[in-house]
């Protein structure tokens, strides 16, 4: 289901949950149940036509070769489907991530968790883990796959108690508790659940690696099919459930802290992410090893006052942002209004916090902080390394194209590559005016008008838009990327018909992305072929890199005809190889060496890489045909 379809279904949906509330929950209900009853439906048939026959035998009391070879034929897909079934229900949900908290470690947590439980109706939790993350969240884990049996589990982020006030971190909580409360409506709690089962079993089945066959392959194209069509028709009711957890945190808190919690979350989420994660990771520059205490660091950044210009700027962004359909959750000034806070007044709510929700870990706040310091050193290290050893390569190298270009007009890619590193090494604004020099040579560089309009949407200038608009126009694969930046920066802006067009664009051009990928995904000897159009130096290049490889013959270039984006060559390389007439392994040979050849050849652009046995003559043949094709 497309973006545009699923905006128009839930539009209707919206229409019919206000016309008509006990009918669009009795067909959401409904539809909950379809997928619990097509997994019956396969099950009791598939058993049914075998009991049936078994009747039958009884029945007539014949047991006949084509009656047992009859029911052993059933028996095949009842057992396939069985085991389809049992995947199904078997599908793995890995439990969260986190760092395990028990009573006896925060005993104040624990009651008060015990009692949002109470008041709430809502049921125990298994499991409460403390994690890095700014947020805090429910996530029920199903040990029985799509038939339940959940397994609860908290999770609290850490930076989360650091930024909020005792009684702004207790109404996050009893918001998420309120999903799951039997207070208020079981039937949305239900609804929640299965919503949240169905995505995890949908994200489970995607990024599952193995092989299906026919009646497991109708299994899973079928929850492929239902999940995101019952996401979309829940849809409205998911959003009206998070209205309806922010009341539940007003009544157990109250509207002051609940706000101030909303107003709170959205600004130290930006601070967060955008200065101090940043400043952290910065320090790869210089430092050979993670720092030890980022979380100890945030801790005591978070206690002081924001600086007030950003907070400002930072709250009028949230501000400006509408509710749409990418997510179920409203908008914060939305979600302001209907606690009944004018969102005008928010900059009130963004006073210090004097005492922050970490002092409810109690004395093992220490020793909970420095484990996760421990945990995040451990999980960064290996990657902290290579990007610091990456790091003096790319000075060294910067060095020399300063250098260069002291002396003389570096060449457009040498230059590319100087703006590219100014970024990396230096900063943003240092390859700020390199990138625009460059575009003077160069206007329709594709890279460098994508990175400097990505600079220059993060600093909020909406000249970034045009440069990033003639970097999607020249290359197709970044369009998507581009749209995302795009989207992000417009959301702000608060051009909500402007980001709905550009995701509608961007499907599209996403379907024609597939298209592309498939038109590129073989080479046949019907296909129309090219001659290649590259220079001189690129072919020289080519040729060299080709003699690498002892084992290669001969070598051809041609350019394939396309009909998606034939603005983007797409560049066959067909290798012959040395061989002899008695060798066995011809294929595992060509294998190996193509394999070698793609992984260590230098080429801008899309390039195929293709060996060319005796039983591919046609090919080569077409192939030979074509001008100038034969480079090697």
């Amino acid at each position: 289901m497309n973006y545009e379809k699923f905006e128009n279904l839930i539009r209707r949906l919206e229409i019919a949950a206000r016309r008509n509330p006990t009918g669009y929950k009795l067909q959401v209900g409904l539809l909950a149940l379809g997928g619990y009853g097509y997994i019956c439906l396969i099950l009791a048939g598939s058993i049914g036509s075998i009991v049936g026959l078994v009747i039958l035998m009884i029945y007539t009391r014949q047991a006949n070769y084509l009656l047992v070879k009859l029911l052993l034929l059933l028996l095949i897909p009842v057992v396939i489907t069985i085991r389809s079934l049992s995947r199904t229900f078997t599908v793995s949900f890995p439990a969260p991530e986190g760092l395990a908290v028990s009573r006896d470690d925060a005993p104040q947590l624990f009651a008060l968790i015990d009692k949002l439980e109470k008041a709430l109706d809502c049921p125990q939790f298994n499991h409460v883990k403390l994690t890095s993350d700014f947020n805090a969240a429910v996530v029920q884990v199903p040990r029985l796959g799509v038939l339940g049996w959940n397994e609860n589990y908290l999770l609290i982020g850490l930076p989360l108690l650091q930024a909020l006030s005792l009684s702004q971190f207790e109404a996050v909580l009893a918001h998420e508790f309120g999903h799951l409360s039997g207070n208020h409506s079981r039937f949305k709690g239900w609804i929640y659940q299965v919503r949240q089962t169905w995505l995890l079993l949908l994200e489970r089945m995607n990024g599952a690696q193995q092989d299906r066959g026919f009646w497991s392959s109708l299994m899973w194209a079928f929850f492929n099919w239902y999940i995101p069509f019952f996401n979309a028709y829940s849809f409205v009711l998911a959003r009206a459930d998070e209205y309806e957890a922010d009341r539940c945190a007003v009544q157990l808190t109250s509207t002051t802290a609940t706000a101030g919690a909303l107003v709170n979350v959205s600004v130290k989420s930006q601070w967060i992410n955008q200065e101090f994660w940043q400043s952290i990771y910065e320090q790869v520059k210089i430092e050979s090893e993670p720092p030890g205490q980022p979380f100890y660091l945030l801790g005591q950044m978070l206690a002081k006052d924001l600086k007030f210009d950003r907070a400002r700027e930072w709250l009028e962004s949230s501000l400006n942002l509408k509710t749409d359909f990418a997510d179920t959750h409203p908008c914060l000034s939305d979600r302001l209004t209907a606690l009944g806070v004018d969102p005008r007044t928010a900059p009130i709510l963004l006073s210090p916090v004097n005492q922050t929700a970490a002092s409810i870990l109690g004395e093992n706040l220490q020793a909970l902080t420095e484990e996760l310091n421990r945990q995040w050193q451990i999980a960064v290290r290996f990657q902290w390394k290579e990007k610091h050893s990456q790091f003096q390569i790319d000075q060294q190298r910067l060095q020399v194209l300063d250098e260069g270009a002291r002396g003389r007009t570096l060449l457009i890619e040498e230059a590319w590559e100087q703006a590219q590193l100014t970024h990396e090494v230096r900063s943003e604004s240092a390859a700020v005016s390199l990138l625009k020099n460059l575009i003077k040579r160069d206007e329709n560089h594709v890279g460098a008008n994508y990175l400097l309009g990505q600079i220059l949407l993060s600093q909020q200038d909406g000249a970034g838009r045009d440069y990033l608009e003639r970097a999607m126009a020249k290359d197709p694969y970044i369009y998507i990327n581009a749209c995302q930046l795009l989207c992000d920066f417009l959301a702000l802006q608060g051009e909500t018909q402007e980001v709905r067009r550009l995701r509608q664009k961007a499907e599209k051009h996403y379907e024609q992305i597939l298209l592309a990928q498939q038109e590129r995904s073989s080479v046949r000897p019907d296909d129309r072929f090219l001659p290649h159009d590259l220079s001189w130096e690129i072919i020289k290049d080519l040729r060299q890199q080709l003699t690498q490889h002892q084992e290669i013959k001969e070598a051809y270039l041609v350019r394939k005809m396309v009909k998606i984006f034939p603005e983007v060559p797409f560049y066959i390389l067909a290798i012959v190889r040395r061989s002899s007439a008695w060798e066995l392994n011809g294929h595992e040979r060509d294998r190996e060496m193509i394999d070698n050849v793609a992984r260590n050849l230098r080429f801008r652009g899309e390039m195929w890489v293709t060996a060319l046995s005796k039983s591919q003559s046609n090919l080569l043949k077409t192939i030979r045909r074509i001008e100038d094709s034969n480079i090697y």
